[in-house]
C-alpha cells in the first residue's frame, strides 16, 4: 500500500483483466465500424436489416464506452467503477436484444446457453473484481 494515498501501488491482476477486457471490447466495436464503412455498398447490396448503418454506430458506440472505461481502469480513476460496471451492463443488455430482436439470422441463437453462461461468467466476475478492489482507485 502506498502510505500517502492509501491505494496499492500496483495493479491487480483483476483491474488488468478488466482493463484487457474493455480493450477488447473496444477494437472489436472499431473494427465493427471499420468494415461497415468498408463494405457498406455490399451490406447494403445484400439487403443486410437493419443495414450498414445500425453496425457503424454500435459499433462506434462500443468502440468510444470501451475506450474511455478501459483508459480509466487503468489509470485507476476514482469514477472508474460505475462506468464500468454500466458498460458490461449496457453490452450485455444490448447483445441480448440484438440477439433476440434486431438479428434477422436463424443462426443467432444457435448456441444461446454457452452465451447465457459466459455473460452470467462475465457479469459476476466483473461486479466481484469492481467491488473487490474499491480501493485501488484514487
Amino acid at each position: 500500500m502506498n502510505s500517502e494515498t492509501g491505494i496499492a501501488s500496483r495493479r491487480p491482476w483483476w483491474l488488468k483483466l478488466l482493463a484487457f477486457g474493455m480493450l477488447m471490447l473496444s477494437l472489436s466495436g472499431w473494427l465493427r465500424l471499420e468494415q461497415s464503412l468498408a463494405r457498406w455498398d455490399d451490406l447494403s447490396q445484400a439487403g443486410l436489416q437493419p443495414g450498414p448503418l445500425y453496425l457503424a454506430i454500435t459499433g462506434a458506440l462500443a468502440g468510444l464506452a470501451g475506450l474511455v472505461v478501459c483508459i480509466a481502469l487503468w489509470r485507476r480513476s476514482r469514477w472508474a467503477p460505475g462506468p464500468t460496471l454500466a458498460v458490461v451492463v449496457g453490452w450485455t443488455i444490448w447483445l441480448w436484444v440484438d440477439r433476440l430482436w434486431i438479428a434477422r439470422s436463424p443462426a443467432a441463437l444457435t448456441n444461446w446457453p454457452f452465451l447465457l453462461g459466459a455473460c452470467a461468467f462475465i457479469l459476476t466476475g466483473s461486479i466481484y473484481a469492481l467491488h473487490r478492489g474499491r480501493n485501488h482507485f484514487r
